[in-house]
């Protein structure tokens, strides 16, 4: 669905909720406690409580279970749970999230949909990230490329003195694993010691069905000998050696650097992984022709996370606005 068929389509909060209805239960409304289909339907009238049109009223249905008499809505238990925002809002960032190639950052969606603060849609975004969490499924095979990044995410901590290279306070490292013509799986890492890598790539390989894995010349690849047949090339010689090469995870690697510095500028340590996850669910589904579609249904199948969830203990600086 592109953008002037979302508009069309999902004109007002009714609209939006008949189509979240559709998309969380195609096979008819059920009870989300007894899962009973003997469901009745309430209308309440609410007010808009924020944005251009506060004070406005619309229609929602509420659903009322005639077995246990529980009532839920189209949004209870999602990402949409108790949410002060128009329905129509999450769908319009919903849709610039899931089309928009490089990203956007929380500041365009606050100037684009007329939120009233920043803080609103830097939550807005990372509740949708939540629902973007890499896939736990099936190992990569086939020829694999294995490849180590660094983004800035840190700030120097109080009273240290400021490293050059490889440890550098400033960068956090990211280790890529890709399936050449296929997936991507990637994530930031504490350090790039041989047994912080081994443990992520034997996470996400497949047990059987590996061709060919090849890396560079990094000295903790080493011990991926064991994966046979395991092949490095000299990025200090060269590039490519017949059909040896990590060009393909290389380049997810570009377009994830070019979407932070161009949408977000800087990011901070703490929340990088969502942002790799969102490059990585990107990639990986870049084929799909309904990319709103697709992430709307995982949104209506994610859950609720507070804002404390996202704020909470860990170690982050803040370096800048995103």
């Amino acid at each position: 669905m592109n953008l002037p068929e979302l508009i069309d389509k999902l004109h007002d909060e009714e609209s939006c909720y008949k189509h979240l209805e559709k998309v969380r239960w195609p096979k008819g409304v059920h009870c989300l406690k007894c899962d009973s289909k003997s469901v009745s339907t309430v209308t309440r009238t609410l007010k808009h409580r924020h944005g251009t049109k506060t004070g406005e009223t619309y229609q929602r249905r509420v659903y009322d279970c005639n077995k246990c008499r529980h009532q839920f809505s189209a949004t209870a238990g999602t990402i949409f749970h108790d949410t002060h925002l128009p329905l129509r809002t999450w769908m319009l960032a919903i849709h610039r999230l899931a089309e928009s190639k490089k990203g956007v950052s929380a500041l365009q969606l606050q100037r684009e949909l007329g939120l009233r603060s920043y803080r609103t849609a830097w939550y807005l975004c990372h509740r949708i990230r939540e629902v973007l969490k890499q896939s736990k499924g099936p190992g990569l095979k086939g020829i694999i490329e294995a490849d180590e990044t660094y983004l800035k995410g840190k700030g120097i901590p109080k009273g240290e003195k400021p490293k050059r290279g490889r440890g550098s306070q400033r960068t956090t490292p990211v280790v890529g694993i890709k399936e050449r013509g296929g997936e991507v799986r990637a994530k930031a890492v504490p350090n790039l010691q041989t047994d912080t890598i081994l443990e992520f790539v034997k996470a996400v390989i497949a047990e059987k069905g590996i061709e060919a894995f090849h890396t560079d010349e990094l000295p903790a690849y080493k011990k991926l000998a064991s994966i046979p047949p395991h092949s490095a090339v000299k990025h200090s010689e060269t590039y490519v050696m017949g059909d040896v090469h990590t060009n393909s995870v290389e380049s997810f690697w570009s377009l994830l650097k070019r979407g932070i510095i161009g949408s977000y500028h800087r990011i901070s340590a703490k929340h990088l992984q969502r942002y790799v996850d969102e490059y990585c669910w990107r990639s990986n589904n870049r084929e799909n022709r309904d990319m709103f579609g697709l992430l709307l249904r995982m949104a209506a199948r994610g859950r609720h996370i507070r804002y404390s969830e996202i704020t909470g203990p860990g170690k982050h600086r803040k370096t800048g606005k995103a």
